[in-house]
């Protein structure tokens, strides 16, 4: 039997290169990065310029030898560079396609796709008429003229996507209206830019143009971006449920999308359409998916901008030679044709704007933003190079029009953005972002009902179905005992609002692993029992509390029997008493209740106690109307925040009197009341689960059932 030979391992000294490599490319680039961020430009510019500085216009020639040896001239050893590169543009497509917003492209498709009709046709023809003026000594060769010309005309009409992303990012701009359309037409570009390269390529290689090839690249590109958005969604959101059940929490999360994320890559890849159109398609899903994790997203951008995206665009900056590009003839051709680069871009994309209906100042705006080049046009420029048809003066020149053509963009956006009025729906739907970035309710993903004797579980259960109408929810019974009938009362409880998702944990391993994932953990608080007890809620519910990483809600349904009982077994309810002061935790307490509200059709009561001067009388009357003042403003800002969460019927009132407890558990107690929700913060220091005496004092006063939102 033949023995096969055994592999060896990376050797120790291309290891060590490869090591340096990494660590000075990665400190330059992220000062430089730095340094141009403070200056007003995107951090890109400084990764860039790192690449520059370190390759043959700076190092290289202040010490040759030096550079010799940590960036040696051989292909080995840059092949290795190259993989970290390549991983870096990965992840930049995967963190571009989470920040899309799919909804907002398709309905602005129209535009989207004649500014990216627009933006292609016009560079790639005033690219391709240019490049025929070149001098021969600058292209591979006398033959390679048609090519040459094909190349230069494809790098003039493509825009780079990881720029526009990291610029519309570092600018603040990428979820404006005009961002997102940036975003899409250069995604269109690159798809297109992919096509035609890989049409140029094999005209390169084979000597003629293979249009069959072509046209499978186009007809795989469309059917991939077709099935990845529609059954992909599907798919990607059985996955991810699939991970987080199997195994829970960001780590895992992580592993599953950056897996799903190579695996597209290898996919269309090997389809012939490249490694970028499957990241971005898992990009696009992840973003949209509402099981994505905020840890997660937060890890993925890091990781990004911190590690492998400054390593990408310095390794790109490597090869560029200045010492060319300030020959005379060889910087007048490249001011050329970065003048028609720019001219060609910013003519079709306000053309393309044109035709979609914008106005002159968001025509303009499309224009500079797809003006900005980087990593696709690289990848051009060295695909170019190495199959022979660029020369080391129009590689340079290329990358050159990247980082000039990205140093324009931020500051000729906010020149024209400053001009585009924001409409009302846009308004509106940044503002409904910044809310949903913002708000506990919309935030909730998982919660989970620990279940106890008792209607309040069946309360509780009925409480989370309700703000799961609004707002999609997993929802995780934990039933410890080992019998299924009191998870299957609870399950048909949640039943009657059939919009989220449930699932049942009986083993301890599991129960412990879905709690700790949870946002919410819900507890429904046993019968007191008879005599005095240190414990508001009881012992377990006690430690559960104080255990908590999460917020919890304890419902108490020991007072108002007729009222529990009618409200468990699924009656509407009918009013929602919140009693709040300016605190996080009253706000939560507010979306908790709109939540519920929203679901229930309920009317909402937000109530804010203030001492009666007759009660203090060193508080004069210019102090008390103050008071009275902030407390008006604090329940304004809490209706407005109601609304805004669908709860229609939202009532607000101030109510002077000597005792907080005693004046909510009179507005409680009247009739057409059913619920008293309100929120608290756990006071430190103490063996028990403390909530404070006025808060004790109301659960033991009250005449209805009592949510308590502890965080």
């Amino acid at each position: 039997m033949e023995t096969s030979e055994v592999l060896r391992s990376l050797e120790h000294h291309a290891l060590l290169v490869l090591l340096v490599q990494l660590g000075i490319l990665l400190a330059a680039a992220r000062l430089l990065g730095e340094l141009a961020r403070k200056l007003g430009q995107p951090a890109v510019i400084g990764e860039l310029a790192a690449g520059v500085l370190l390759g043959p216009s700076g190092i290289g020639a202040l010490a040759p030898a030096t550079h010799a040896a940590v960036f040696p001239h051989d292909q080995a050893q840059a092949d290795l560079l190259a993989v970290v590169s390549w991983i870096g543009v990965l992840f930049l497509i995967l963190v571009t396609g989470m920040e899309t917003d799919l909804g907002l492209v398709r309905r602005q498709g129209k535009t989207a796709l004649s500014v990216s009709a627009a933006g292609v046709i016009v560079p790639f023809a005033t690219g391709f008429a240019i490049a025929w003026l070149v001098p021969v000594d600058m292209i591979g060769g006398p033959d390679q003229r048609l090519v040459f010309a094909l190349f230069l005309a494809v790098a003039m009409s493509i825009s780079a996507v990881p720029v526009i992303a990291k610029v519309l990012i570092e600018t603040r701009l990428v979820r404006r209206d005009v961002g997102q359309l940036m975003l899409a037409a250069g995604m269109a570009d690159d798809t297109l830019g992919w096509i035609l390269l890989s049409v140029v390529a094999g005209l390169a290689s084979r000597g003629e143009l293979d249009l069959l090839h072509a046209g499978g690249a186009a007809l795989t590109a469309i059917v991939t971006i077709g099935l990845g958005l529609t059954l992909g969604r599907r798919v990607f959101d059985a996955y991810l449920r699939g991970v987080d059940r199997a195994f829970g929490g960001a780590p895992a999360q992580l592993s599953a999308i950056l897996v799903a994320a190579f695996l597209a890559a290898a996919g269309t890849h090997a389809a012939g359409i490249e490694a970028v159109l499957g990241t971005f398609i898992v990009g696009i899903l992840a973003g949209q998916s509402r099981r994505l994790r905020e840890d997660v997203t937060a890890s993925i951008e890091m990781i990004t901008t911190g590690f492998v995206a400054p390593i990408f665009f310095a390794s790109a900056g490597l090869r560029v030679d200045l010492a060319l590009l300030l020959r005379p003839d060889v910087l007048g051709v490249g001011l050329a044709i970065l003048a028609v680069a720019c001219i060609g871009k910013l003519v079709g994309a306000y053309v393309g704007a044109w035709i979609g209906g914008r106005s002159h100042w968001e025509r303009l705006a499309m224009g500079a933003g797809m003006n900005a080049r980087g990593a696709m046009e690289i990848v051009v420029a060295t695909i170019g190079l190495g199959l022979g048809v660029l020369g080391r003066e129009t590689y340079s020149i290329i990358v050159m029009i990247a980082i000039v053509t990205s140093m324009m963009a931020p500051p000729l956006l906010r020149f024209c953005l400053r001009r585009v009025e924001m409409t009302p729906d846009e308004r509106a739907r940044l503002e409904r972002e910044q809310m949903a970035t913002e708000s506990f309710l919309l935030r909730l993903r998982r919660a989970v009902l620990v279940p106890s004797d008792g209607t309040a579980s069946l309360l509780a259960a009925r409480l989370l179905g309700l703000i799961g109408v609004r707002t999609p929810l997993e929802v995780s019974i934990v039933d410890r005992t080992g019998g299924e009938s009191a998870a299957v009362r609870y399950a048909e409880s949640l039943a009657k609002h059939p919009k989220g998702e449930l699932r049942t944990a009986q083993d301890e391993k599991t129960a412990r692993r879905v709690e700790e994932d949870a946002d919410l953990l819900a507890m429904g608080a046993p019968p007191p029992r008879k005599g005095i007890s240190r414990f508001l809620f009881g012992p377990r519910i006690d430690r559960k509390v104080l255990e908590a990483k999460q917020p919890v809600l304890v419902v108490d349904a020991a007072r108002g029997s007729a009222v529990v009982d009618r409200l468990a077994a699924g009656e509407p309810i009918r009013r929602i008493v919140v009693p709040v002061i300016g605190t996080e935790y009253s706000r939560r307490a507010v979306e908790l209740a709109s939540g519920i509200a929203a679901g229930s059709g309920a009317a909402l009561e937000l109530v804010h106690v203030v001492a009666s001067p007759d009660a203090h009388r060193f508080l004069v009357r210019a102090r008390s109307e103050t008071i009275r003042q902030a407390a008006q403003r604090s329940l304004e800002h809490f209706a407005d925040i109601a609304h805004k969460l669908g709860a229609e019927d939202v009532t607000t009132q101030i109510i002077e009197a000597d005792s907080t407890d005693g004046a909510i558990v009179r507005e409680a107690g009247r009739s057409d009341v059913d619920l008293v929700l309100l929120g608290v913060a756990l006071r430190p220091g103490s063996e028990r689960a403390f909530f404070g005496p006025k808060l004790e004092e109301l659960v033991r006063r009250a005449t209805r059932p009592v949510v308590v939102l502890a965080s």
